[in-house]
């Protein structure tokens, strides 16, 4: 019961599906009220003649009127759907009904010696719960002015003949009326007043508590995102060291799933953790073995949270401990230092190699003078000498090419794009390139690119790796004879930027699958004579040009280099 009253009389919030559910919640308690008052009367009508109740017909139309009135407002009330001002505009009439009702009741019982009179307020303080002081007002005025008619019609108009029966006296004067009018017409402005400021107080507390509920729902569901989210561990203990809570992050840092942690003791499942938190409450280091055997290292710091306020500083004191799984950070940093390390090193080689050059200058000046002179002479010494000469030659060649290579791969240099025509700048370059030695005379070139298409790029680079592939698949065929294919073709893209590639192919044994992107490592080579540079340089540049290069193969090639370059869709004209 103390629930019904409760839910009856709890303000409206600016819900029409609240409002719609207190007015239900009235029409039930209208009709269980009335039923009650009239069933009590007539079982007490015979025994009192100070007690003026109408017979039991009368009684029972009245409370099948009542009945059938709010069975069809409910029903009204639930299909027709008022919103807004009609919603407000029913509810108000509702109440007007009720207190036609209490009217009419008070006039069948007695009119000025009603005892039921004091019914008048249920409404009024409905509406001032409803609809605030505006509708608890409007209710006292309607309630007062029916209150007044009653007393009208019982001092000029009939009155009902079971009234004889009764002690009733009719009043004779109007005066005789004024005093019970002037008391319920006061008590019915006051309450109005009471009930609607309580409305309207309890209706801002409300209001109130729904946004601070809300407030507090959107930090409680911030809250768990980042608790959840975070990629950090989070285990918190309660006082007694059991898990309490326990994050994504550290199940998957772990291993440990979450419903087999929750209510155990910390120590059970992370017992390095819980032996070393006494002794270093700060941030720690340890190593943890996970359930599938992984051994990883687990970062970890504890902070002390306080659930309860003790004079006992130790009690009430639960954790709050942060996992990291730092195996993959000290990997990193491992391999910082190493490239560190290497960066270091590659910069001396640079160095090293630079001053190289000169003496291999000299090596190589002395041994063409070795052999000019040897040629000259017919003996048998100087052709020994021009033998030596042509293989110091040939090998200082060797070295020369290995310097600048590594120098070029050691210090890049950011390009310099432009457009040009991408045929001329090769054929130029490559031409050029082939014809410093005899070596490449089993080498045959053929072309497929448009002699105008244009690259956006740095001529010189762009030369540079077609330069290292192409010796690249001379080396692969070079005891036979050669046929590489240089070609290039642009694909139209959605967006900013096309597609260039340019591929270098030969008929060659080909690089197996599982070598093509070692092959790309700076100082890899499958050959026995091969520096490992040469396709190093050519990703290198290739990245430098914000493209890729990769090892392909087709039907007709067994190899195929493959640079991919973007390309701005509007070119010069």
């Amino acid at each position: 019961m103390n629930a019904f009253f409760t839910q009856l009389f709890r303000p409206v919030v600016d819900s029409e599906a609240a409002t719609r559910k207190h007015l239900l919640w009235w029409m039930l308690l209208r009709l269980l009220l009335m039923s009650v008052l009239c069933i009590t009367a007539a079982l007490l009508r015979d025994r009192s003649n100070n007690l003026i109740i109408p017979p039991l017909p009368q009684t029972s139309f009245f409370l099948l009127a009542l009945c059938l009135f709010s069975i069809g407002s409910a029903f009204l009330l639930q299909k027709a759907n008022f919103k807004g001002r009609k919603l407000k505009a029913f509810v108000l009439a509702q109440l007007w009904a009720d207190a036609l009702f209490v009217a009419f009741f008070v006039y069948a019982t007695g009119c000025s010696f009603s005892n039921f009179t004091p019914l008048f307020i249920l409404p009024i303080i409905t509406a001032g719960l409803i609809l605030y002081k505006p509708g608890s007002l409007i209710l006292a005025t309607g309630s007062t002015f029916l209150y007044a008619a009653v007393l009208l019609v019982e001092l000029y108009g009939p009155l009902p003949e079971y009234f004889q029966a009764t002690n009733y006296r009719r009043p004779v004067q109007l005066l005789m009326l004024l005093t019970p009018f002037a008391f319920y017409g006061l008590l019915f402005f006051l309450s109005a007043l009471l009930s609607g400021q309580m409305g309207s107080r309890l209706h801002r507390t409300q209001q109130a508590l729904r946004k601070t509920t809300q407030a507090y729902g959107q930090l409680a569901h911030l809250y768990r995102q980042i608790f959840n989210d975070i990629s950090t561990g989070i285990i918190t203990t309660d006082p007694a060291g059991r898990i309490n809570s326990y994050n994504q992050a550290a199940a998957s840092i772990t291993g440990c799933k979450r419903a087999l942690v929750l209510g155990e003791p910390l120590a059970r499942h992370f017992s390095a953790i819980a032996d070393q938190l006494p002794n270093n409450p700060g941030r720690s280091v340890c190593d943890f073995v996970k359930p599938d055997g992984e051994a990883i290292r687990l970062g970890y710091s504890c902070a002390p949270l306080r659930l309860v306020e003790s004079e006992d500083r130790d009690a009430g004191l639960a954790k709050v401990i942060t996992l990291q799984d730092i195996s993959r950070v000290e990997r990193m940093e491992r391999q910082m230092r190493e490239a560190e390390k290497l960066a270091a090193i590659g910069e001396m080689s640079a160095m090293i190699a630079h001053d190289f050059r000169n003496p291999l200058a000299a090596i190589s000046g002395s041994a063409q003078m070795l052999s000019m002179s040897a040629d000259s002479s017919q003996t048998g010494a100087t052709k020994v000498t021009a033998t030596l000469a042509a293989i110091i030659l040939r090998e200082t060649g060797r070295m020369e090419k290995t310097i600048a290579d590594f120098l070029l791969f050691a210090r890049p240099q950011p390009p310099r794009q432009q457009w040009f025509q991408l045929r001329p700048v090769l054929e130029d370059q490559i031409t050029r390139f082939l014809g410093t030695g005899e070596r490449f005379s089993n080498l045959t070139l053929q072309w497929e690119i448009p002699v105008d298409m244009l690259c956006w790029a740095d001529q010189g680079q762009i030369g540079v790796i077609v330069r290292q592939a192409v010796e690249n698949a001379w080396l692969e065929v070079q005891e036979s004879q050669a046929i590489i294919l240089i070609r290039a073709f642009v694909q139209e893209l959605p967006g900013e930027h096309n597609s260039l590639s340019l591929e270098v192919c030969d008929q060659g044994p080909g690089i197996p699958v599982e070598l093509r992107e070692k092959v790309f490592a700076p100082f890899f080579s499958h050959r026995a004579k091969g520096t490992g540079l040469g396709l190093a340089i050519v990703r290198q540049i290739a990245q430098q040009h914000g493209g890729t290069a990769l090892i392909d193969e087709s039907e007709d090639y067994r190899c195929i280099v493959r640079i991919t370059m973007p390309q701005p869709k509007i070119a010069p004209r």
